[in-house]
């Protein structure tokens, strides 16, 4: 007769584990949420004067360094915003980090420098690698588009200096700005020190 299985050796059953609960994430979708950061406004934009000779000058229309900072600032917070620099193929570039609300980690846009006729070749990397890594934030992203602007002698001008070079002989300020539906700018009038002002591109 077959004996009765013995109750010792292994414990009382254990019962069923449960499955490990799903944990539930917002779903992320595209295109993500990002505060919009407002237009730059001619004030708070300069010339830089790139070339001069008889025949007139050349320049760039460039945003202000603290007045970019202010925008980053007024859209997303001094807190939710970084820059940071690094050296790479000889030049200055910058990152600018701003903070995801889906990720809660900080995205970052990187820019090399412009070539800008300078004094000082290191403060104009990184003054420039700035503004080229916030205009693809769209901060001040219309005026980093524009070319250099060619103005004539007519329009703006110009001395001789003792060595010969050209420089203008008024002081220009960006005075206001033209833009087409898309956002993109279309003329701009500069306002010269002695009063006078001048459009680009100049009328027929």
């Amino acid at each position: 007769m077959a004996n009765a299985k013995s109750s010792g050796g292994r414990g009382a059953s254990r019962g069923l584990r449960k499955p490990a609960e799903a944990v539930c994430t917002t779903p992320i979708t595209f295109p993500l949420e990002w505060a919009k950061p407002r237009q730059i406004e001619p004030q708070e934009c300069t010339v830089r004067v790139l070339a001069a000779s008889a025949d007139g000058i050349r320049l760039q229309v460039l945003p202000r360094e603290a007045s970019v900072r202010d925008i980053l600032n007024a859209t997303y917070g001094p807190p939710a915003w970084s820059d940071r620099y690094y050296f790479c193929g000889g030049v200055t570039h910058c990152q600018i980090g701003i903070l995801s609300p889906v990720t809660g980690e900080h995205v970052y846009k990187d820019a090399g420098p412009m070539a800008l006729p300078t004094t000082d070749t290191a403060r104009m990397q990184e003054n420039t690698s700035f503004l080229r890594a916030a205009s693809k934030w769209g901060i001040a992203e219309d005026v980093m588009e524009l070319k250099p602007i060619a103005l004539k002698s007519s329009q703006v001008p110009v001395m001789q200096d003792a060595k010969g070079g050209y420089h203008p002989a008024v002081k220009l300020t960006v005075d206001r700005f033209a833009r087409d539906e898309a956002g993109a700018i279309t003329m701009v009038q500069f306002a010269l020190s002695d009063g006078k002002k001048v459009l680009w591109p100049e009328k027929a």
